[in-house]
This record gives C-alpha cells, sequence and structure tokens, in this order.
C-alpha cells in the first residue's frame, strides 16, 4: 500500500466509497483512512470514539448499509480545501454528493475531517458532519 498525501487523500477517499457503494470492495478497506482511535462528531452533535477496527468497520457498514437503502449509487466529491497547521497536522473541508441510480441529488453536504501524519500516510483522526451545508 502507498503512502496516502494530503494532496491525493480527499480523491482517494472518495474513490474507496465509490467502490465500496459498488460492492466492489468491503467496508474494511476504507480502514486505511483513519486513525485509530478516531473521533466522530455526528449532525446532531453526538460523537463518539472508535477505538478498534471492528468498531471503524462496523461503523463504516451502517453507513453503506444507509446509503443503499437510500438507492445511492454514486459519491461524488464536488470540492475540497486543504489548511495545514504545521508538519503533522492538517484540516481538510469537503463538499459531498450522494446521486441515486437515476442521476438525481439524494443529499448534500460539507465534511471536515482533521488529519495527522502518525507514519508515511496521512489519517483522519477527527470526522465531523456539517449538517444543512
Amino acid at each position: 500500500m502507498t503512502a496516502t498525501t494530503l494532496k491525493d487523500f480527499p480523491r482517494l477517499y472518495c474513490d474507496t466509497w465509490q467502490a465500496v457503494i459498488a460492492g466492489s470492495i468491503g467496508c474494511d478497506a476504507l480502514s486505511r483512512f483513519f486513525s485509530l482511535p478516531c473521533h466522530m462528531i455526528h449532525a446532531d452533535g453526538s460523537h463518539e470514539t472508535l477505538s478498534a477496527a471492528t468498531d471503524l468497520i462496523a461503523f463504516n457498514e451502517q453507513r453503506r448499509a444507509a446509503l443503499l437503502q437510500a438507492s445511492v449509487t454514486t459519491a461524488r466529491l464536488a470540492g475540497s480545501d486543504l489548511t495545514t497547521q504545521g508538519s503533522h497536522v492538517a484540516l481538510i473541508t469537503a463538499n459531498w454528493e450522494l446521486l441515486r441510480g437515476d442521476g438525481t441529488l439524494e443529499r448534500s453536504w460539507r465534511h471536515h475531517y482533521t488529519m495527522i501524519r502518525p507514519a508515511e500516510s496521512w489519517v483522519i483522526l477527527v470526522s465531523t458532519f456539517q449538517p444543512g451545508a
């Protein structure tokens, strides 16, 4: 597995989610994008800490099931911004769109990822969903 750079992160993450939605790979493929532990801040303000790989996979499996339930077939990155905060911390803001099989928009939102670089690759430490964006 090659290192994930900050510049490449949003596209690689989106492409991996697209493959997960399509069923060509499992949710475990998303694990390489996350630090453990990692923190999830949900749209309602609640939050959780995922400390084990099995918890992270289960979290992403629930997300995939919800997307499939909503007839989502495409995850699209509509844009992203990057702000570095030194050599080992960065913030990525991503604008996501989910499309149904007929091409209609199921939902769009802004997501913030606090990134760290504990080794060669950048990973998500905190994932924050911004509702209504």
